[in-house]
């Protein structure tokens, strides 16, 4: 009897041990495929990861994978040219700083050597284009207004250097007296009437006055040429201004009077009373290039005479602000209310 039970223990711990080995063979494959089917996953997910970069991050609430990506994006250069990532080994190209913007300047050995003409046509280096400019000699026959034939010779330096500047920007074709006859009369109204009621003489203080600095912003509105009107300056203000603003390639309409406000220069050197010009530019040799639309001494000019040269220190003495900065008068109302310069398209934001 006790062998007997002997042999059944014998068998059912055989058993027992078999049904052991069993499950933990089958609990080993069930772990193994377990961890085969993470390894499938992971290794989607990082195949998703590949083509979205940002993925990953945005289902865990990360951020800085994206950020990566837009960093990685903002080393390509701005003029569009590819750029390198530091992945490939090389590091990211480099374009010049904007900041960092050459001066426009026109040599003056490209420019006319004889100037002594009554129109003159001329192209000054600008940015991002050049621009030609026509100038006129206000007191030149073709150049008479048919209607105020003694006007021009006397006040027609404004709506010339005026007409210069549109020809340039606006594409302006007409004689500067199309201005006086035409656009102002249309612009101004009554105010065109009461300036040209005046008799037209040789007399400078009873004939017809000259359209304003103020006056000429509102033809460049109208011809929709953006500036930007100067009426108080300080010198060195003015200096470091208009030099910055003529080596952007743009021009400046100013007024001068008979004499400089700087000891030791030469009084009506380029006028006896008041007289509007126009800055072109600058030339390689640093001198303004200078439109002026009235013949002046030889002794002093030579044969530069619708383009004329000076220092831009020198020009700053013989210009003035206004004293009177809200008169809005459309014509010359006094050295008060009609000095100062304007910017033609101004490159400031």
């Amino acid at each position: 009897m006790k062998r007997k039970l002997s042999k059944r223990s014998v068998t059912a711990a055989l058993i027992l041990v078999i049904l052991a080995i069993v499950l933990f063979f089958c609990l080993r494959a069930g772990d193994v495929g377990e961890r085969r089917a993470d390894v499938e996953t992971a290794a989607a997910d990082s195949s998703m990861a590949a083509d979205d970069p940002g993925s990953e991050d945005r289902k865990n609430g990360d951020s800085s994978a994206a950020d990566s990506q837009t960093a990685a994006e903002e080393t390509l250069p701005e003029n569009g040219s590819e750029a390198m990532s530091v992945a490939d080994g090389q590091l990211p190209q480099t374009t010049p700083s904007q900041e960092e913007v050459q001066p426009v300047v026109t040599k003056r050995a490209d420019l006319p050597a004889d100037t002594r003409v009554d129109n003159l046509t001329v192209t000054v280096n600008s940015d991002p284009q050049d621009r030609t400019y026509t100038i006129c000699k206000q007191s030149a026959k073709e150049n008479l207004s048919k209607q105020f034939p003694r006007y021009m010779p006397g006040h027609g330096c404004s709506a010339s250097s005026l007409a210069c500047v549109l020809g340039a920007y606006a594409g302006f074709a007409e004689k500067p007296y199309y201005l006086v006859e035409n656009v102002e009369r249309e612009m101004f109204g009554n105010a065109w009437t009461k300036n040209y009621s005046k008799k037209d003489t040789d007399d400078s203080k009873s004939r017809p006055m000259p359209i304003s600095l103020y006056g000429m912003t509102k033809v460049l509105d109208a011809y929709q040429v953006k500036y930007r009107y100067v009426r108080v300056f300080e010198d060195t203000q003015a200096m470091a201004e208009i030099e910055a603003h003529l080596k952007s390639g743009n021009p400046v309409i100013f007024i001068v009077s008979a004499k400089s406000r700087f000891k030791g220069a030469r009084k009506n050197k380029w006028t006896t009373g008041y007289h509007c010009m126009t800055m072109l530019g600058m030339t390689d040799t640093d001198e303004v290039i200078i439109a002026d639309t009235v013949d002046r001494s030889r002794d002093i000019f030579g044969d530069d005479q619708r383009i004329k040269y000076a220092p831009l220190d020198e020009l700053i003495g013989y210009m003035f602000s206004c004293t009177d900065t809200t008169s809005t008068s459309l014509y010359w109302g006094g050295k008060a209310s009609s000095g100062g310069y304007i910017l033609i398209n101004p490159q400031e934001e």
